[in-house]
Order: structure tokens, then C-alpha cells, then sequence
């Protein structure tokens, strides 16, 4: 990889990246100060409050400067992966201006990455805003790190694009008064569970999991969209959870109207899909969501993390209530056999493979076909599984789709017998 400077028609200059594939700008040929202040503002910052910056993607700063500039008060982290381009840059004298004003961190090893960046993009104190021209200059080596990168902002952003819908969920499932999850705390101690989740490989695993509930020695909890499949098969699983703020989740419980297991929702969970339930209720307040985070310490509640999805939250949750053992069904984090969901979900469809992200499969055996969004999830639980302080142990059982790192890949059955 080769860059270099050239003049910009403003008389700024930016910086060329000569590949294959042909040039690549880190700002604009035309003005890459007026660029700085549109990249800046796109972030909406002013109305997240985040108490620390992290951006990743050095350039050549006119992006920093103008964040400086808008926002001293917050302290900013940069995170840059290619130490060549970083010494060249600061040889040109082009770093000056930034000297003391940002934390730089800079290194192209995946074990420092991992340990010093990669608990910041879980933080929820610490915003992530992404220079994406910057991640050109990624090493090859790191194609991966690229990957998550850019997925976990592009989930951030949804997240904060519905921020409207959260807070008007939050309001109106406080007024509630639903219990929290205090009582439940280590209440599953010693005890194995499965978490049930909706994706294609769920259908084949509905008779062992039938036969499992006749014997109710594991708790059976399943994320939301995995209801209406379980009960259609006379499996009434022990806990259900949903945590997306959007309309559509009252299709989960269309038709439910007797043995409804306990619910446990997400405090900024769809309002009307909540109060619309027939059975017991818990609130759980999310990490990360500063109303939840209040409403948690005034009430001498717990908080769980999300990780993006209803099945990270219930991880999270299970871990919490103190199972030692969590297996994983229908956690495809992939488009196995083509399809989105499991039979008789609401949700499910047929998705073309073109385009998708390729990992390796569940047997390590090829590659399968998976989405952004997924991408993501799948990375979280693999680093969930690093980050676990207590001893517990975390099963793939789902048979198909995603291999998870960290995580031991056995069958569902095998997962039985040595309960």
C-alpha cells in the first residue's frame, strides 16, 4: 500500500492510498475542513452527553480538529492500526495541532487490539464514532478487525436512530409497575438451561427439546420469536424475553392465551407487545441507557447488558441468575439452508446468499452465509465468553449455522446426558 499527499481545491491537502483496486481519499479533493464539520455533526454528540470519544481512523485529523474544537470538554481516544502510516504522518509535521489534545493509540497486534481497544466499544460510557476512509489503511492481516468495525458502528446507529422509540418505550413501561429481577437472582444456581432462539436449525431440534421439558430438569428459556414454534410443538418453556422496540414483536404472542411462561422484557422493549401480555412480567433494566441505569440504582436493581440482540440479553440474564451450564439452540448467527427463522415463526423468509459475509460453519467443516447485524452478535458472544468472571459453562448446541470461538460445540443430546 502507497499513499501521498495531494492538493485539495480548498489548498488544504489530503491523503491518496494507491491500491489494486485503484485511489482511495482519506477527505475530500474539494474541502476537507467543510467535510470535518459535516463528519462531526453527523454524530449528533450534544445529545448522546457520552463522558468519552472514541474514533477510530486517524487520516490526517481535520476530523479531530474540528471534533476538538466543537466538543473540549470530552476527552478523545484515536485508535489507528498502521504504525508505518502513523510515523509517516508525523514526519510530514502534519500531527502538530493534535499533540496533547488526543490520546493516539496506535498498533497493528490483534492481542493488544483485543485487550485494549475492544472493551471500549462495549463501554457505555464511551461513544464510537468511525472515520471509515481510515479503515483503508487497515493491514490485510486485519481484515477481520475491519469487518467488526464497521459492523459495530452501523449497529450503533441504529441503536441511536431509534432513540425516539426507546425513550417513548421506557416511559410507558415504567408506568407499568412491573416487578424487577431481584428476586430472581442466582435462583437457577447450580442448574443447567437452553436458551432457544428462532433461527432455521431450531425445527430439527424441537423433539429432543420436547422431550426435555416432559422431564423439566432444565430450565427452558426462549427469546420471543422462538415462542409460538415451542408452543406449537406442546413445549411451554420456563422464561420468554424481548428486548426490540418495534411494533412488529406483538406478532410473537398472536394466538397465546394460557400457561404463558414468565416474561421478561427489556425496559425500552415494545410497550404494547408488554402490556399486552397475559402472564407474569419482569422488567429488566439494560446497561448502557441512562434511564434504565437510574431507574436501576434507585430501586436497588440489577443491569444486564444487551449486546444488540434478545438472545445476548438473555445470556446475560441466565449467567446472571446463576445457571452453570447454558446451552445454545437455534443460535444459527447465520442463513442456514437459505432461510431466516425457523418454521412457523413470524418473521421467517428466504434470504438470497449473494453478497453475505462468509465464516466458518458450525462443524468447521466450510463456510456459511451470514449478515452485518449477525456478524455482530456473533462476535459479542464470543467475547462474552472471554469476559466471563464465574465459572460457567457455555455450550453451541444449535447444530448448524455459526461456529462461536470460545465456546464448546456439541450436540443437544450430548448436552442432556451429561446433565
Amino acid at each position: 500500500m502507497k499513499w501521498y499527499f495531494i492538493q485539495t481545491k480548498s489548498g488544504h491537502v489530503t491523503v491518496a492510498l494507491k491500491r489494486m483496486a485503484g485511489e482511495v481519499l482519506l477527505h475530500s479533493k474539494y474541502d476537507p475542513v467543510k467535510e470535518a464539520k459535516r463528519w462531526v455533526d453527523q454524530w449528533e454528540i450534544e445529545k448522546h452527553s457520552p463522558k468519552k470519544i472514541l474514533v477510530i481512523g486517524l487520516g490526517v485529523g481535520y476530523h479531530l480538529k474540528q471534533l476538538i474544537q466543537d466538543f473540549p470538554h470530552i476527552p478523545v481516544m484515536v485508535w489507528e492500526f498502521n504504525p508505518e502510516y502513523v510515523e509517516w504522518l508525523k514526519n510530514s509535521c502534519r500531527l502538530q495541532d493534535l499533540a496533547g489534545e488526543i490520546q493516539l493509540c496506535v498498533s497493528d497486534e490483534w492481542i493488544e487490539i483485543r485487550t485494549k481497544l475492544l472493551p471500549f466499544l462495549d463501554d457505555p460510557e464511551t461513544m464510537v464514532l468511525l472515520h471509515s476512509p481510515s479503515l483503508e489503511l487497515i493491514p490485510e492481516k486485519l481484515t477481520s478487525l475491519k469487518e467488526l468495525l464497521e459492523n459495530h458502528v452501523q449497529f450503533l446507529r441504529t441503536i441511536r436512530r431509534h432513540a425516539d422509540q426507546l425513550d417513548y418505550n421506557f416511559n410507558l413501561n415504567v408506568s407499568l409497575n412491573d416487578a424487577g429481577i431481584s428476586q430472581w437472582k442466582d435462583t437457577l444456581g447450580n442448574k443447567a438451561a437452553i436458551l432457544v432462539s428462532a433461527g432455521p436449525s431450531l425445527t430439527k431440534q424441537l423433539p429432543i427439546l420436547a422431550d426435555i421439558h416432559k422431564k423439566g430438569s432444565i430450565t427452558l428459556a426462549c427469546v420471543g420469536t422462538a415462542l409460538q414454534p415451542l408452543l406449537n410443538y406442546g413445549i411451554n418453556p420456563d422464561i420468554v424475553m424481548v428486548s426490540d422496540p418495534q411494533d412488529n414483536i406483538k406478532e410473537q404472542f398472536i394466538k397465546i392465551n394460557h400457561m404463558e411462561p414468565s416474561l421478561f422484557y427489556l425496559a425500552t422493549a415494545n410497550h404494547k407487545a408488554v402490556a399486552d401480555y397475559l402472564g407474569p412480567r419482569f422488567i429488566v433494566w439494560q446497561k448502557g441507557f441512562d434511564k434504565s441505569e437510574l431507574q436501576a440504582e434507585l430501586r436497588g436493581e440489577s443491569l444486564i447488558q444487551t449486546g444488540g440482540s434478545v438472545a445476548t440479553c438473555l445470556l446475560d440474564l441466565l449467567v446472571w441468575m446463576g445457571c452453570k451450564k447454558i446451552a445454545l439452540v437455534g443460535q444459527d448467527l447465520a442463513f442456514s439452508n437459505g432461510y431466516s427463522h425457523a418454521e412457523g415463526t413470524h418473521g421467517v423468509r428466504e434470504v438470497h446468499m449473494e453478497n453475505l459475509i462468509k465464516i466458518p460453519d458450525y462443524y468447521q467443516q466450510g463456510k456459511i452465509g451470514t449478515s452485518k447485524n449477525l456478524f455482530v452478535y456473533l462476535k459479542w458472544f464470543e467475547r462474552y465468553s472471554r469476559s466471563l468472571i464465574r465459572n460457567v459453562e457455555l455450550w453451541n448446541c444449535t447444530e448448524g449455522g455459526a461456529f462461536i470461538h470460545g465456546w464448546i460445540h456439541k450436540s443437544l443430546q450430548q448436552f442432556v446426558n451429561f446433565e
